[in-house]
Formats: C-alpha cells, structure tokens, sequence
C-alpha cells in the first residue's frame, strides 16, 4: 500500500516545455494526476530542487520516510537560468547513495536522453553511477508508467511504453493541477 511520494521536481528545459522557475513543467502535474487517479488519499510532496539543495536533512528524512521518490530532471536546451538551477548527475549521483528505503524513480529527458550543457554544447548520455542508485529508469511516459505502477505493480509496468490514447492524460492534467500550490513560487510569480 503506497501512502506517500516524493517528487523531486530537479527541473527540466526542453524545446516545448519550460520547467525552470518561474515556470513549472507539464511532468509533476501529470504525474500528479495518475497518482491522484489512482488514489486521491495518497500524500505527495511536490520539492524543487532549489529547495533540496537549502534543507538537505528535510529531504532525506522525507525521502526516506517515503514509499516512493520520483525524480524530474533534464535540462536539453542550453541556456542560463534566472530562478533555479536544475539538479546535475552528481547531485542524482551523491544524493541517492543516502535515499535507501523508497523505490526510486528516474524520469524526464534525464532518463531518455542524458545531460546538457548550460550554455551550449552537447548531451551526455547518463552516467552508469547515476542510473545505478536508482531502481527504474523511466524513458517512456512518467504519468503512464507511475500510474500502472500503481495499479498493477512494478512487474507489469513497462518503464519504456508512451501513451497511445490520450484521455487519461486529460484527467491526469486536471487532477494533478492542484501540485502547483506546493510551489515555493506559487502565489508570487509561478508560471504553470
């Protein structure tokens, strides 16, 4: 029985979503909403990165009281960043060597395609010992995979499978709007 998850929002940047604050991405509102789908009782606690980085200690006691920790991470588009800075692989790396009891997933353009540069540059694939301290590396649709973990159970979930009809999706965006207000910038300058 799941009754709490950690999302970890690490950020995200891609060519069609924006996900560095002031703005919030599609992926911890869709994978709200599955979880919320599934279970409007299950507690989620929505973290930026940002806010990891200054209570490191509240993380981890919160992470590792969780039943589940999913981590949004993978900055594609070079550029510098005004409100946050996205989590890096050494971060994903150092930080969930100390996170032991939830299962841990991996998801965003992180787990399918690596790291980019700030700046420019290329991406690098993800390191072997960041994919390591992690149990699922979720290179399919986050809401799909989590919302079937749920469900049916980790055997039955397939990390790579993307939806091939959309109207969950829709409820999924509806239910998981409500992850906004845990925003650090909500009520000041969030953009969702």
């Amino acid at each position: 029985m799941v009754g709490k998850i950690v999302v970890l929002d690490g950020y995200t940047d891609e060519p069609a979503g924006f996900g560095v604050p002031p703005y919030i991405d599609v992926y911890p509102r869709y994978i709200a909403g599955a979880i919320w789908s599934y279970d409007p009782s299950i507690t989620i606690h929505y973290l930026t990165v940002d806010w990891a980085r200054e209570h490191f200690e509240k993380f981890l006691k919160l992470a590792n009281s969780s039943d589940i920790v999913i981590v949004i991470a993978g900055a594609v588009v070079p550029g510098k960043y005004l409100g946050g800075t996205p989590i890096n692989a050494e971060e994903l790396k150092a930080w969930f060597k100390l996170v032991n009891r939830p299962l841990k997933l991996l998801v965003g353009p992180a787990a399918l395609y690596g790291f980019g540069n700030e700046g420019g540059g290329y991406v690098k694939a993800l390191p072997k010992d960041v994919k390591e301290n992690f149990d699922v590396i979720v290179t399919g649709d986050p809401d799909l995979f989590v919302y079937t973990l749920l469900k049916e159970g980790l055997e039955k979930a397939e990390p790579w499978r993307r939806w091939d009809n959309l109207e969950m999706l829709d409820q999924f965006a509806i239910k998981g709007a409500k992850i906004v207000e845990q925003h650090p910038n909500y009520g000041y300058n969030l953009i969702a």
